[in-house]
């Protein structure tokens, strides 16, 4: 990791283009144009000095910060990519898509290791449990899947309306929010419920913790 890395902003817009902008002054540092539009959020791994991101042209994108241009870039199933990728502590990155389907791809040549098929669109981005070497994600049918590293699924959690909260890690459990109107907090050995929060209104937005103040932060709709 290094100060030039640290000190930029990454982003993706409806222009079909990935930004890269100084923080200090906020300047176009460089930008490289893709097919269609991205939704997806950039996944940064700083020690290979690579952004990965998904675009509405159906690739998935591996980018060098510092060369300013693409290592690989592929066509997983066909589908769009609205979710943002996530990279593991180890070999991987992983990447849902609107066709419902999970991958595991090599983050250095985006060779595909596993999928998963989720059955489902998602448009939730997977998030990463290190310790425990597990992946979780909802789906737009209203499942919470748990996937570990090798592609094998661990348990899912039923809900009864659509999921497009990201998942927040805490400790030993995981909380999203639902369409359901209701704030979900898992076990995440086993999936069984530890608590749920009635809101609202639907909920779209992605919980926060704030480890100083141990507050959980998430916001619905009303």
């Amino acid at each position: 990791m290094n100060t030039f890395q640290l000190s930029l902003i990454y982003l993706g817009s409806y222009d079909n283009c990935f930004y890269v902008l100084n923080a200090e002054n906020g300047l176009l540092h460089w930008k490289l144009e893709t097919g269609d539009f991205i939704k997806s959020s950039p996944c940064i791994d700083f020690e290979k000095g690579y952004a990965y991101f998904g675009s509405y042209d159906k690739q998935i994108y591996c980018v060098s910060i510092q060369k300013k241009a693409i290592v690989w870039k592929k066509n997983l199933d066909n589908s769009s990519i609205f979710s943002g990728p996530t990279c593991d502590n180890q070999k991987s990155v992983y990447v849902s898509t609107l066709a419902g389907n999970l991958f595991s791809l090599d983050k250095d040549y985006g060779q595909v290791d596993w999928v998963y098929s989720l059955d489902k669109a998602t448009f939730t981005s997977p998030i990463i449990d290190t310790k425990n070497c597990l992946i979780l994600l909802g789906t737009c049918d209203g499942t919470f899947y748990c996937i570990d590293f090798n592609g094998n699924l661990q348990w899912k959690f039923e809900v009864e309306k659509p999921i497009f909260s990201n998942a927040c890690l805490v400790d030993d459990l995981v909380l999203f929010g639902c369409h359901d109107q209701i704030f979900y907090c898992l076990n995440i050995k086993d999936g069984t419920l530890k608590w749920k929060f009635f809101c609202e209104n639907e909920i779209y937005s992605s919980p926060f913790y704030d480890q100083t103040s141990k507050f959980i932060i998430c916001i619905n709709c009303d």
